[in-house]
C-alpha cells in the first residue's frame, strides 16, 4: 500500500492544532466590590481558585473574556455580629474590548456565607463559572 508523504505533516499539524487548543484558557478578569471583611477574604479566594486553575487565565483588556462581579456586605448589621457572615452577589458577563458594544448579562446569584465556609463557596463560584464557560472556546 503507498503512503502519501502529505499524509504525515497533515497529521502533525492537526495534533499541534488540538494540543494548543486544549491548553488555551478561559480569559476571566474578577472585579473586587467588597464592603466587609468576610467578603474581601471570599473575593481573594475566588481569585486565588482562577489563578490556580488549569482551565482560567487572567483576562487581557483588549480582549473578549467573562468578567465575575463580586458584591459583597455584612450580612448582620448590629455591630456585635459584625465579622462572622457576608452576604455576596455574583454576576456573570461575557465583556466585550469594544467601548461600542456594551457587556453582555449571562447569568447570576445571590447568597451568604459565614467566615467558615468561604473556601466552599469560592470553590462553587469558580465551579460555577466553569460550568457555563467551560466551553468558551468552542463558542468564541
Amino acid at each position: 500500500m503507498r503512503q502519501s508523504t502529505v499524509t504525515i505533516p497533515v497529521v502533525m499539524s492537526l495534533i499541534l492544532v488540538l494540543a494548543t487548543l486544549s491548553l488555551a484558557k478561559v480569559p476571566i478578569e474578577v472585579i473586587d466590590q467588597s464592603e466587609d471583611a468576610v467578603g474581601v477574604k471570599l473575593v481573594y479566594k475566588v481569585k486565588e481558585e482562577f489563578r490556580r486553575s488549569e482551565h482560567f487565565r487572567a483576562a487581557e483588556t483588549d480582549e473578549q473574556h467573562v468578567k465575575l462581579i463580586l458584591s459583597t456586605m455584612d450580612r448582620f448589621g448590629e455591630a456585635s455580629q459584625k465579622g462572622y457572615a457576608t452576604m455576596y452577589a455574583a454576576i456573570w458577563l461575557l465583556a466585550n474590548p469594544s467601548d461600542s458594544v456594551p457587556d453582555y448579562y449571562y447569568t447570576s446569584t445571590i447568597g451568604y456565607a459565614g467566615d467558615s465556609r468561604i473556601d466552599g463557596v469560592a470553590g462553587t463560584l469558580v465551579a460555577q463559572t466553569d460550568k457555563y464557560f467551560g466551553d468558551w472556546l468552542r463558542w468564541k
